[in-house]
């Protein structure tokens, strides 16, 4: 595993954390060589193809994460520094609706009245599109979201 730009930082808010990981999927999805993928988080196929889920495309395009041409090469969230590692993990939590998780895992204070109902809010939005575990919503959901989100200081 290669782990560059070492210096890079994400957004420890949960708004702009989701538009980040939106943004890149998008990019990578286009990228040859990439395909998204939620049942990974980096990981290299027979194929040749690059399969990443939403973590595991910012873990790429702001980390410069690489897996070798090795099959079965897999990079994981807990290959990285805590800080990182939590970062992924409330990604993937905001990915199949688990927005309270994501909360938890970035350690934010305690969420007042207004910021719980956005949480609850984004949880409907993510989960009433019926996902399963290895799938995702359509990114114009998770832009909603993160809406919310920003609207009560998330």
């Amino acid at each position: 595993m290669k782990e560059a730009g070492k210096g890079a930082r994400l957004p420890n808010k949960l708004s702009a954390l989701l538009r980040v990981a939106v943004e890149d999927s998008k990019k990578l999805a286009r990228r040859k060589g990439f395909e998204l993928d939620m049942s990974t988080w980096v990981h290299m196929e027979a194929s040749g193809q690059c399969a990443v889920c939403m973590a595991g495309t910012v873990m790429v395009s702001r980390f410069g994460v690489t897996v070798t041409s090795d099959e079965g090469d897999v990079i994981e969230p807990w290959d990285l520094s805590t800080v990182r590692e939590r970062q992924m993990l409330a990604i993937d939590s905001m990915r199949v609706g688990q927005f309270a998780a994501a909360h938890y895992s970035l350690r934010l204070p305690p969420l007042k009245d207004g910021q719980r109902s956005a949480l609850r809010s984004c949880e409907q939005l993510v989960t009433c599109r019926e996902i399963a575990f290895y799938e995702r919503a359509d990114w114009r959901t998770y832009t909603k979201c993160a809406g919310l989100l920003e609207e009560v200081g998330l």
